[in-house]
């Protein structure tokens, strides 16, 4: 069993996955983050691998992938720093990348470097369920969870048949297009229903991602989902730390305003 699936195992709530762009907004800052906010009430760590050309980025993604890119991030960096996070902690990291990336590197090797460095998921949202295959031995071949991405426009048989050959948790896109901060109630009438067809079509955690910025949001999706993907309204709150410790007060501060009567 994975770290991933004893996680949901164990949860008696809904799970926090935290998203960071790594060495954003200052070099050496994410793997002190991390151990700060598993102990805020992160459930799940998922660690960016920046691209040049991202498909689901949105605007606050994008720039903090920029800066860490202008920086000179390498995926040895990555790897890095996702080993300093597993020499503290067991939480389970998940790495968010494009196919491209893989492809450049090898699969094989793709997979196999995250796993030596204590990595428990992928996610390659550019990775449609037809080209799944290709990167699913490596993935079953280094025990690591692929994780599927669907969105309201997804047929139950699609959801079937994607949930069908990957683990972890399947990763609910609440909108039509690409991350970001949205505030009130941005959801529309149909994501109730749509999560309802994931829970019915799949054995898998249904988790919601794209937009989750407020406590609002998750006390509307609470009984509808199990779990929650915030991403660009952390990086937000802290992209303007001047040092370290900044940064890991900031992102506490976010998470635990956010999750307020949801632990």
């Amino acid at each position: 069993m994975s770290r991933i699936q004893n996680k949901f195992k164990i949860l008696k709530r809904n799970a926090l996955v935290c998203y960071l762009t790594p060495d954003f907004p200052l070099r050496g800052c994410t793997e002190s983050i991390v151990p700060a906010l598993e102990e805020a009430g992160a459930d799940l760590i998922e660690i960016g691998i920046p691209f040049s050309d991202p498909l689901a980025d949105g605007p606050m993604v994008q720039s903090s992938s920029y800066r860490v890119l202008q920086a000179g991030i390498t995926f040895k960096r990555i790897l890095t720093i996702i080993e300093r996070i597993r020499s503290k902690s067991e939480v389970p990291v998940i790495a968010m990348g494009y196919a491209n990336s893989a492809l450049n590197l090898g699969i094989d090797s793709y997979f196999n470097q995250l796993k030596s460095a204590g990595t428990d998921g992928v996610i390659l949202p550019d990775v449609p369920m037809e080209e799944m295959e290709r990167f699913l031995p490596a993935a079953q071949a280094n025990t690591i969870d692929l994780i599927p991405l669907v969105s309201p426009l997804s047929s139950d048989d699609r959801i079937r048949n994607v949930c069908s050959v990957t683990s972890g948790f399947v990763y609910c896109v609440s909108i039509i297009g690409v991350t970001g901060m949205r505030t009130g109630n941005y959801f529309s009438e149909d994501l109730a229903a749509f999560l309802a067809r994931v829970r019915k079509n799949s054995a898998l955690p249904a988790l919601v991602g794209f937009g989750i910025s407020e406590n609002q949001h998750l006390h509307y999706l609470e009984d509808k989902c199990d779990g929650y993907i915030v991403g660009s309204a952390l990086l937000q709150a802290i992209s303007e730390s001047q040092s370290i410790e900044e940064s890991v007060n900031s992102a506490v501060s976010f998470v635990k305003n956010l999750i307020r009567s949801h632990v």
